[in-house]
């Protein structure tokens, strides 16, 4: 026969057969002692799987996290996550912190298929459990929206006690409920993660159990000099929490003001904007007052969509007078007239130390408007107002221009969404020029400026405001 012989060929190896052979056998155990080229080049695993967990006696520094991401997924049926695959770090060493920003909120995550959801989370926690010394130099966690939901929070968990130097964890809007909070906060309550300074939930349905359980968190966070208590575990020094939107009951918000005014003294930011209220709930003045009067470090308080009116303003401003580090008050569509707007501007007049102040959707109308206008004569610590959406006329609109024209510490002012005229353009006009030598710039949401009636007629112009970019 022509060729060659027919024992020539089968004495042939198989390439494929040889190939897996010298991966997975002592050929295999050689290359693995060679190190990687590059940070790009992956070796291949042994045919005897090991744990993720890893052989202490015989670990693999050369497989990098994005492999073994895969590897994770495969053996879960899971298909992996790009966005998780892009966030993964290349180094094959664990670098000195690692902040996982994995919000879906960005044009690349719009399908659901991209969105992290329960699955997901199994994975990466399975990933980072596996690999302790990766955990330990997380720093920041955010999967905000997303499609985690209880089952993802309970597996994010299973996460937190291997984070010890976990700073940031944000979860906004995740469907994450009372449960899922629960889970949360009971973990990081027996891990006692001293790092930790802002949690976010805003925009999940907690309910009233898991405001409870945000609660029970703030009464964790004792005082700085407690550290022989909560037997020798590290005490929670959390000084962000944000709860908007999160349908809290009456319960749990009275719950985080008395916390906040008897058990913590290290919170600086707090937002229970927009609870679940069914009445008018003028006493959540008296505790918020409670809070302001007893509390020395909270800085920033957002109190927005709860109908406090009038009277919860009157009371909420008596406990400020006595508060010397409240810096931000929003108090953002709170059915504020008239007389509370004049109950603010007795705090304003007694030059507290207060820095901003949200009054957007409050009918203060111009009358009221003139009360805060008057006061921001004498008032020298105010840097940022907003009165948007206000029912301001041209009248109120004038009379916080002058107030500007005295005041030179605003820094920021926010006014357009109002009734603007003809004559609170030209004010307004006016000031902006002759404020050119300020100490320090003043940003507007609005720009005044003129338009000529007649063209090539300067002599009749026509004054309007129109939103500013900026």
């Amino acid at each position: 026969r022509r060729g060659k012989p027919a024992w020539t060929e089968a004495r042939q190896p198989d390439k494929k057969k040889e190939k897996r052979r010298r991966n997975q056998g002592r050929g295999g155990e050689e290359r693995r002692g060679e190190g990687l080229r590059h940070v790009g080049e992956v070796l291949p695993l042994p045919r005897r799987q090991r744990s993720l967990a890893g052989d202490p006696r015989r670990p693999y520094p050369q497989i990098l996290m994005k492999r073994l991401y895969d590897e994770v997924c495969r053996h879960g049926n899971r298909k992996p996550n790009p966005l998780v695959l892009d966030l993964l770090p290349d180094e094959d060493k664990p670098p000195g912190d690692l902040a996982f920003h994995a919000a879906g909120n960005n044009r690349h995550t719009f399908e659901k298929s991209l969105r992290i959801l329960p699955p997901d989370i199994s994975c990466i926690t399975e990933l980072f459990l596996g690999f302790p010394k990766w955990s330990a130099v997380i720093t920041a966690l955010d999967f905000s929206y997303n499609f985690i939901g209880d089952a993802g929070a309970e597996e994010l968990a299973r996460l937190l006690p291997e984070c010890p130097l976990l700073a940031s964890l944000a979860l906004i809007d995740n469907s994450i409920g009372a449960s899922g909070m629960c889970a949360l906060v009971e973990a990081i309550k027996r891990a006692g993660l001293a790092h930790l300074r802002a949690f976010d939930v805003s925009l999940n349905p907690l309910h009233k159990k898991g405001g409870l359980a945000a609660a029970a968190l703030i009464e964790k966070t004792a005082h700085k000099g407690d550290d022989g208590a909560n037997g020798g575990r590290s005490k929670v020094m959390l000084q962000e929490l944000r709860l908007a939107s999160c349908e809290l009951e009456v319960d749990s918000v009275v719950a985080i003001a008395e916390r906040l005014a008897l058990a913590n003294r290290t919170l600086r930011v707090l937002d229970v904007s927009n609870p679940r209220l069914f009445s008018l709930q003028a006493d959540l003045s008296e505790h918020y007052a409670r809070m302001v009067r007893m509390n020395p470090t909270l800085e920033t308080v957002h109190v927005a969509k709860q109908r406090l009116g009038d009277e919860g303003t009157r009371i909420l401003v008596q406990g400020l007078l006595e508060n010397r580090t409240l810096r931000c008050l929003d108090l953002k569509a709170n059915n504020i007239s008239i007389t509370g707007a004049s109950h603010l501007a007795t705090l304003l007049r007694a030059d507290s130390n207060l820095e901003t102040l949200i009054l957007r959707a409050n009918p203060i109308q111009d009358e009221g408007v003139g009360h805060i206008s008057h006061a921001l004569w004498y008032n020298r610590s105010l840097r940022h107002l907003d009165c948007g959406m206000c029912a301001l006329t041209g009248k109120g609109v004038c009379q916080v221009a002058d107030a500007i024209e005295r005041n030179t510490t605003i820094e920021r002012l926010e006014l357009f969404e109002n009734a603007w005229d003809e004559d609170s353009a030209q004010r307004f006009h006016e000031v902006l020029e002759g404020v050119q030598n300020r100490l320090t710039p003043l940003a507007l949401d609005f720009l005044p400026y003129c338009v000529p009636v007649k063209p090539h007629d300067i002599n009749m112009q026509y004054f309007v405001a129109a939103r500013s970019l900026d």
